[in-house]
């Protein structure tokens, strides 16, 4: 006959040898675990193996935004190429593990929307690493003008590099 030693997630077919998963496995609480698995003979004889299985990822994670909205000032004197800083980091996370926890991010308007296109073609977004998170980095690409505008306000999507992706939106505003 087979067996497994006290495992939750795995059973095995006593005559078969069979080997199931009974309940499913996060990879996100449960990166891997200990399995035992045993056969015996008619007479008694008994011989185990243990074995660390790896607990593989699937994309079942959005990226998120913490601490979202954002709300930011800045004078309309500063110059192209300056980071837009605030007092909240514009920080995302994606607990999954690989391409599933890598996170895109990108400005983008609804199509006909002339402010929201304004907003995405006056401010550059890029990404700083650190660890399992991300912060946004936002730098003035053109000239601001208070007179023309006095505020923005930018779509930021994070998108990972799953297969399917997923992704979250958030809002910044940019009072000038």
């Amino acid at each position: 006959s087979y067996g497994v030693e006290s495992n939750p997630y795995l059973s095995v077919d006593g005559t078969s040898g069979r080997v199931t998963l009974s309940t499913p496995v996060d990879r996100e609480v449960t990166p891997q675990f200990l399995v035992t698995f045993y056969a015996s003979d008619e007479q008694g004889n008994r011989v185990s193996s243990s074995y660390v299985i790896p607990v593989t990822d699937v994309n079942d994670n959005a990226p998120q935004f913490l601490n979202a909205p954002y709300s930011l000032r800045i004078r309309e004197d500063e110059r192209e190429s300056t980071q837009v800083y605030t007092d909240q980091l514009i920080t995302i996370v994606d607990p999954d593990a690989g391409n599933n926890g890598e996170v895109q991010l990108y400005c983008y308007f609804a199509p006909g929307n002339s402010q929201e296109q304004e907003a995405c073609a006056t401010f550059d977004l890029s990404l700083e690493q650190s660890g399992s998170q991300y912060r946004a980095v936002i730098r003035i690409k053109k000239a601001l003008d208070y007179e023309t505008i006095t505020s923005y306000r930018l779509h930021l999507q994070a998108t990972d590099r799953g297969t399917p992706s997923r992704q979250n939106d958030t809002i910044v505003t940019i009072e000038v």
